[in-house]
């Protein structure tokens, strides 16, 4: 089931772009709607993670921007569209990396093409990569989005992973003996085989680091989500920033 969470304080605006939605060839059967009037609303069901959310700029109250930025703190995955009939992206918004900015006066050839590639784009994002480590004599399954680096061990590997991920693992195992940090006993370089078609890169020879939560990025650093700042190594430079512009295109061609 896919669900798709319309947020725009005109409910005349939420029923039409449903409806086109509803029509659209590439719309999955299994498709449930969510409508919000206002940011505070669509805030206070985040924990639903929908697949897809069209968020409306301009509204009473906390506006599209702000809504979010705030949203992301619990669903990184849900393919995010702005909606708005004047206002033009800002840079505050694009931090919420939407994946479109859609104009509401759009032609409706030009809206229907969008749509498609949003809804394919959701199809996409739900078959979700996981990551499987044994860490301390139990199974770990991770969102491969949800790790931030991995580092070499004397014997095997160490996983960082997001604060929200930590947080869901403290709730699915409350026990007063489990060990918070994830090691592996698996290789380092096996590891980047697998998850290298997903985004991660040698920074260093003692690291591999996950393109998805790069936050900033200069010539000799990287700073990730939870402002961890690391190293890029004078022999892994090129490589590695040759790797993250090719990441950086892709993700731009889909439209962030």
């Amino acid at each position: 089931m896919y669900k798709v969470a319309i947020c725009d304080d005109c409910i005349e605006d939420i029923e039409r772009l449903k409806q086109i939605i509803k029509n659209r060839p590439t719309c999955p059967e299994e498709i449930l709607f969510f409508e919000y009037q206002s940011g505070e609303e669509l805030i206070e069901e985040a924990s639903k993670e929908h697949d897809l959310i069209f968020l409306d700029i301009q509204m009473k109250g906390i506006d599209g921007t702000e809504t979010a930025k705030r949203i992301r703190m619990v669903n990184k995955n849900a393919v995010l569209v702005f909606l708005s009939g004047i206002v033009a992206p800002t840079t505050e918004s694009f931090k919420a990396q939407p994946y479109r900015y859609l104009m509401k006066y759009f032609k409706r050839s030009e809206l229907d093409s969008e749509l498609d590639e949003v809804l394919q784009e959701m199809i996409r994002r739900k078959k979700i990569p996981y990551f499987y480590a044994v860490s301390d004599g139990q199974a770990v399954k991770l969102k491969v989005e949800d790790i931030l680096y991995i580092s070499l061990m004397k014997r095997g590997s160490k996983i960082f992973i997001t604060k929200e991920a930590k947080r869901q693992l403290d709730k699915e195992d409350r026990s007063e003996d489990r060990n918070e940090d994830i090691i592996s006993n698996r290789k380092l370089e096996n590891i980047y085989e697998e998850l290298k078609d997903y985004g991660f890169e040698y920074a260093h020879n003692s690291y591999i680091v996950n393109f998805t939560n790069i936050v900033k990025a200069t010539g000799k650093e990287i700073t990730l989500e939870d402002n961890t700042i690391l190293t890029i190594s004078r022999s892994r430079m090129s490589s590695f920033h040759s790797r993250f512009s090719e990441f950086l295109g892709m993700k731009y061609r889909r439209g962030l």
